[in-house]
């Protein structure tokens, strides 16, 4: 009998071990939407799979503008937008750019978008850098353009960016086996 492979989180040696373990969470995630996301050919990144629905390469985006706004408006408050609000221009090269600042997914390789999720997920670790365990009650106040008024703690909004990766890599997931199952049906005559 083998030895039992061993899985872990690893933790970030440059943080404060409360703060490295929601860290690892995210990371957890990120490397399994990696993997996930090398099962996709570049060509099919900006093909619908379900008409209506997000294609697998805008949903990678919006992955990394969700932890964007979080992360970077939110906790440090750099910059203005709306929740789930677009990229700076420096995350997005070399993706075009809409009327709206938002990128324009497609026609790009996984790579390219890979470079997007890194540049941001940067950011979160820069920003957690130097905070410690009391950091993680701090409260953050954000006001929705409805007028709406919200208070998150940093540990809250860490557990969210988890579970909203996780929640897409999901979408992710169900998309690729459509589209594995939608190709392999017989065409029509």
């Amino acid at each position: 009998m083998s030895d039992p492979k061993r899985i872990d989180l690893q933790l970030d040696p440059d943080l404060h071990p409360r703060v490295a373990l929601q860290f690892a969470q995210l990371e957890d995630v990120r490397a399994d939407l990696k993997t996930l996301a090398e099962r996709w050919e570049d060509f099919e990144l900006d093909e619908p799979v379900v008409p209506g629905f997000l294609n697998p390469g805008a949903l990678l985006l919006h992955i990394a503008e969700a932890e964007h706004w979080w992360v970077r408006v939110v906790l440090a408050g750099q910059g203005e937008g709306e929740q789930g609000g677009s990229l700076p221009e420096e995350a997005l090269f070399p993706f075009a750019i809409d009327e709206e600042g938002n990128a324009v997914a497609g026609e790009k390789p996984l790579s390219d978008y890979l470079v997007v999720l890194e540049v941001t997920r940067n950011w979160t670790r820069d920003f957690l850098v130097g905070l410690d365990a009391d950091d993680l009650g701090k409260e953050y106040a954000f006001t929705a353009t409805d007028g709406g008024e919200y208070v998150f703690t940093l540990e809250w909004v860490l557990h969210h960016l988890v579970e909203h990766e996780a929640h897409h890599r999901g979408q992710l997931a169900l998309l690729r086996r459509l589209s594995d199952t939608l190709s392999n049906l017989p065409a029509e005559e």
